[in-house]
Formats: structure tokens, C-alpha cells, sequence
């Protein structure tokens, strides 16, 4: 959450940091702009690689919209639409909305009913709201976005047994040769075929609010004010050693500390949240008879998040003798 992307997105002219979950505003859009080196001067945040900006179809003049669907594989299906309401000369409004689900495809191999990972449920609404007056236009759009999905587990490819941490899981998982056997059988299957003891849930929300209002001043010059606001959620449960050992990754189930009995911990998660607003406001204008373009203004920005996340790391062999506790 304290990373700045290099190239950060903007969806309708307002900066989404932290990047995750940015992919679920990409529909219904007017255009897709790609700015490459610094940007920061003549708009939005500073940023060293470019910007990706995403604009939204505004609301037409007249009423109208469209509809399409998709299916695939693993049971892909999608639904995307958007309608166009003409609510007098001056004001129109557009609501568009996507769907899309499918199975997963990474297949969980291991015999404990967990489900196949790297599935869909993605749904998003968005509703916009324009107005145009003699010297003065408002444009105001509001989405909300989400995705729950079964994180995909990733793939071992090699174990260290040299290093510190390597000679522990070493010393307790691999005395009857467990992780070897746990590389072995992946390296006998494909990326999609993997064994896990994790449900690895993956959640995101997304709530992004942008008002652009212009006034135009005459004489050349207009002043442009940009609000913005977005709220975003996320919470994952990872497997991170990509086995059905409880290595690394979400705490799944052990030996008790007191008594020796079995005990099963709530599963935790990786969580991050965070709330930003900004507001920028620009003055344009044309100077020797339209040969030159101007533009000045200030950026505001404040962001507020947390992180945290409770993560297994060596965790206990039940079948070891003398390991009778959580790390």
C-alpha cells in the first residue's frame, strides 16, 4: 500500500492507488489513453513511467444503450449493458452494469475437497449523470465493483534445504521426505494441476466517485475543477508454498500446545484498505491569438490505509515426534 505504481491508472481523471482491483472499472468505456515518461505536470499525481487514463462513455443526447453476452470455457459466462435516459434538453444519465463468472482452472489435485482455484465472480455497476448549462457543465460518475474469487495457489519449483529457514521446514517436514515428494509430483503435472490445504478466498471492492465541473469564463479561459474520491478492499488467503503441507501462508490446522489434541485455527487473512480523495483545479486558456495553450493549477491528494496480514510460517508436522506446537 505504500508502493506507487511507476504508471498509475486514472479513471476519469482521478488517480486509483493502490492498483489493486483497477481492472474491474474496464468496461463501458469512451477511450483508452497511454502516456509514456513523467507525467505530473499539467495534471493529476507524479509519476516517473507514464499513466494509463480510462474515460468512461458519458450519457448521449438521446436515449439508447446496448447489451451483449459471452460464454467459454469452464463454464464462462458474461453479461455487459448500459442505457442511455434523456432526462430533459440539459441533463442526461447513463447506467451501465457487467457480470462475469467462470470455474476455475487450476485444478486442486489433493484428496481434501477443496475446490479448483482461479475462478471468476465479478460483478459492477456504474451510473453517471450529465448536465450542461449555458457556461457551466457537470459531469458525475459513481461505480461500485467486486470480485470473489479462489486465489490461484502458486507453483513450487525447487526447495533450499541449506538456508536457515530452509534446514527448519527441512528438519521438520522433510525427515520422511514429505517436501520431496510434494516436488516431485508437481513436477510430474502441468501449472493447472497442483495440490493445496488452503481455501484460498480473494476479495476485492471497489468504490470509485468522480465529479469534473467546468466553468467557462470567457475571453478564452476556462476553469476546470476535478473531484475524486475511491474506497478499496482487500482481503486474500493465500497458500504460499503452493503444497498440501502447511508450510507457508494461511494457518490452517495443528497440534495444541496444552493437551497434544488436534486444533483447527480460524483461517486469517492478508487485508488491505485504504480511502483517498483528491481535488485538482485547473485554469486553461489560449494566449497570441490562439497560437499558445496554457494551463496552471493546483493538486490536492490524501490517502489513508492499513495492512495486515497473519502468515504460517514452518508450520508443525503432526506426524513428527516432538512437534507439538504453533510457530
Amino acid at each position: 500500500i505504500s508502493l506507487d505504481a511507476a504508471i498509475p491508472i486514472y479513471f476519469n481523471d482521478v488517480v486509483l492507488t493502490p492498483s489493486t482491483g483497477t481492472n474491474l472499472v474496464m468496461y463501458d468505456l469512451e477511450n483508452v489513453q497511454v502516456l509514456k515518461g513523467p507525467q505530473g505536470t499539467l495534471f493529476g499525481r507524479n509519476s516517473t513511467g507514464g499513466a494509463l487514463l480510462l474515460t468512461s462513455k458519458r450519457p448521449g443526447t438521446e436515449p439508447g444503450g446496448y447489451v451483449e453476452a459471452k460464454i467459454g470455457d469452464y463454464n464462462l459466462f458474461g453479461l455487459e449493458g448500459a442505457v442511455d435516459v434523456v432526462l430533459s434538453d440539459n441533463v442526461q444519465a447513463r447506467v451501465a452494469t457487467r457480470l462475469s463468472q467462470r470455474d476455475g482452472y487450476q485444478e486442486n489435485m489433493a484428496q481434501n475437497n477443496l475446490d479448483d482455484t482461479w475462478d471468476e465472480d465479478s460483478k459492477a455497476v456504474r451510473f453517471s449523470l450529465n448536465v450542461d448549462q449555458e457556461n457551466v457543465s457537470n459531469l458525475f460518475v459513481l461505480g461500485y465493483d467486486e470480485n470473489d474469487t479462489l486465489a490461484r495457489v502458486p507453483v513450487p519449483a525447487a526447495f533450499n534445504s541449506s538456508v536457515s529457514l530452509g534446514r527448519s521446514l527441512n528438519a521438520i517436514w522433510n525427515y520422511a521426505g514429505q517436501i520431496d515428494a510434494a516436488l516431485d509430483w508437481q513436477k510430474s503435472h502441468d501449472a493447472d494441476e497442483i495440490q493445496t490445504d488452503v481455501k484460498a478466498d480473494d476479495m476485492v471492492e471497489n468504490t470509485v466517485l468522480s465529479n469534473i465541473t467546468e466553468f467557462d469564463l470567457g475571453n478564452g479561459l476556462i476553469l476546470k475543477n476535478i473531484f475524486g474520491y475511491r474506497e478499496m478492499t482487500w482481503d486474500r488467503t493465500n497458500d504460499a508454498d503452493g503444497t498440501a503441507l502447511p508450510l507457508f501462508g494461511a494457518v490452517t490446522s495443528g497440534i495444541g500446545a496444552d493437551d497434544g489434541t488436534e486444533v483447527t485455527k480460524s483461517t486469517p487473512l492478508l487485508s488491505t484498505e485504504s480511502e483517498q480523495f483528491s481535488n485538482e483545479i485547473q485554469l486553461l486558456g489560449t494566449a497570441m491569438e490562439g497560437k499558445v495553450d496554457w494551463i496552471t493549477g493546483l493538486y490536492w491528494f490524501e490517502m489513508e490505509g492499513t495492512q495486515r496480514g497473519d502468515v504460517q510460517v514452518a508450520g508443525p508436522n503432526p506426524d513428527h515426534p516432538g512437534i507439538q506446537n504453533f510457530p
